[in-house]
C-alpha cells in the first residue's frame, strides 16, 4: 500500500472512468501517487486549491500538468469524451503480487500490527506525522502486500478500534482516503482478474465480520470496489463500547 511524499511538481492522470465520479491519480514528483475523486464538472482550479489546501502547497507553486486521453480539460472544465478504458496509465503504481494471495492464510500477528498500525496512523495523525512516518508506513505496506484484499477487510472489520479508524479516515476523506482506498481496490482487482474472489471466500468473509453476504455479492461481482468498501462501513456493526476508540 502506497503512503506519502510530496513535492513541487504534480501529475494528473484519469484512471477509470466513472458516471458519477472521475477517479483520478496524483503522481507526485519522486514516483509517489495518491487516488482523488473530481465530480464531472470540478474545475482544474478546484483540484489546485484542494492540493494547495491539504499538501500545504500554493496554488503559484504547483506545476500541473493534465493526462489521459478518457478525459479532457476545455475551459477548466472535465468532459467525458465517450472512451470505454478500465486502466489510463499506472506509472510507478505498486506492483501486483506475483502470485495470487491466499485466502486461506490466516494473517500472523506482525501481520495484524502492520494493518493496525497503517490504520491508526492515517486515523488519527496529521499530514505533517504521516510524513515523518512515510519510511515506516511504506514498510509495513509493503510487508503486507502479499495478504489477500478480504483478509486484510477481515482484520479491519473485526477489531473494534480498526473499524473506527476506517471510518475516521473515509469521513476525513481527501487524499489520504485516496490512497488508502486506491491501494486496496488494485489488489481486489488483481485478485478479482485471477478468479481469486470465489463465492465460497466471500460467504466465509461475511460470516467472520458479521453480514449478510447478500449485502456485498452485488459490488463485488461488477466490481464495483468503492461501493464494496463503503458499504462494509456503513453495514458492519460495531459492538460493545467502541465510542472508547474514537479518534
Amino acid at each position: 500500500m502506497k503512503m506519502f511524499k510530496w513535492s513541487i511538481a504534480l501529475f494528473v492522470c484519469v484512471m477509470f472512468q466513472q458516471i458519477q465520479a472521475i477517479d483520478v491519480m496524483v503522481e507526485v514528483a519522486g514516483g509517489y501517487e495518491v487516488f482523488m475523486e473530481m465530480e464531472p464538472d470540478e474545475t482544474l482550479l478546484n483540484l489546485q486549491e484542494q492540493i494547495a489546501l491539504e499538501l500545504n502547497l500554493p496554488i503559484d507553486e504547483q506545476t500541473v500538468i493534465v493526462k489521459g486521453s478518457a478525459y479532457t480539460l476545455e475551459e477548466g472544465v472535465w468532459y467525458d469524451q465517450g472512451y470505454e478504458i478500465t486502466e489510463a496509465r499506472r506509472g510507478n503504481s505498486r506492483k501486483a503480487t506475483s502470485e495470487p494471495r491466499n485466502y486461506q492464510a490466516k494473517l500472523a500477528p506482525k501481520e495484524k500490527k502492520d494493518i493496525s498500525f497503517i490504520v491508526t496512523s492515517l486515523a488519527s495523525k496529521s499530514y505533517a506525522s504521516l510524513l515523518m512516518l512515510k519510511p515506516s508506513l511504506d514498510a509495513a505496506g509493503e510487508r503486507i502486500n502479499h495478504v489477500h484484499p478480504l483478509r486484510f477487510l477481515m482484520a479491519i472489520f473485526t477489531d473494534e478500534e480498526l473499524k473506527v479508524g476506517i471510518r475516521k479516515i473515509h469521513s476525513n476523506g481527501g487524499m489520504i482516503w485516496g490512497d488508502f482506498s486506491g491501494g486496496l481496490k488494485e489488489s481486489l482487482a488483481e485478485e478479482a482478474q485471477r478468479g481469486n474472489l470465489t463465492d465460497a471466500c466471500v460467504k466465509d468473509f461475511a460470516k467472520q465480520i458479521g453480514i449478510d453476504s447478500a449485502i456485498i455479492f452485488p459490488a463485488i461481482r461488477n466490481q464495483k470496489w468503492n461501493d464494496f468498501i463503503v458499504t462494509l462501513i456503513k453495514k458492519v456493526p460495531r459492538k460493545g463500547d467502541s465510542d472508547r476508540y474514537d479518534m
